[in-house]
């Protein structure tokens, strides 16, 4: 439960107060990302329908973009001839910060979905 709080409650965060106006606060917030990844990829074991591997994609996708963003492509491709990091080179900062709100956004929506119209509540015990 705590695992899915957090992301929503960084994405709140980071969304209301951007970035330039308070980097504390937006800082906090994306906290929350990474767990949101592992929220999703976690949830694979607990969902019983399709929605299970979806889930693991949009939480692995989430994932990779967390890695390149905060971490960089040095860690990732070693020393590559092109110097320039991966971040600002293909989709630009705030090309992989939607890589990794997006699939998390859209897993946030499914979950929630999917426990809706969950028939048995005794199946997701584990929750």
């Amino acid at each position: 439960m705590v695992l899915n709080l957090i992301p929503s409650i960084g994405f709140f965060l980071a969304g209301a107060s951007p970035e330039n106006v308070n980097l504390v606060v937006n800082s906090v917030g994306t906290i929350g990302f990474p767990l949101g990844a592992v929220a999703a990829i976690l949830s694979y074991r607990t969902i019983r329908s399709f929605f299970r591997y979806l889930s693991l994609a949009l939480g692995t996708l989430s994932m990779f973009s967390t890695i390149i963003i905060f971490v960089g492509w040095r860690v990732v491709c070693g020393n590559c001839g092109y110097q320039q990091g991966l971040s600002q080179a293909v989709l630009g900062l705030g090309g992989w910060e939607s890589m990794i709100i997006y699939p998390l956004l859209i897993w946030l929506i499914g979950f929630g979905n999917y426990l809706m119209t969950a028939r048995d509540l005794r199946e997701h015990e584990r929750i």
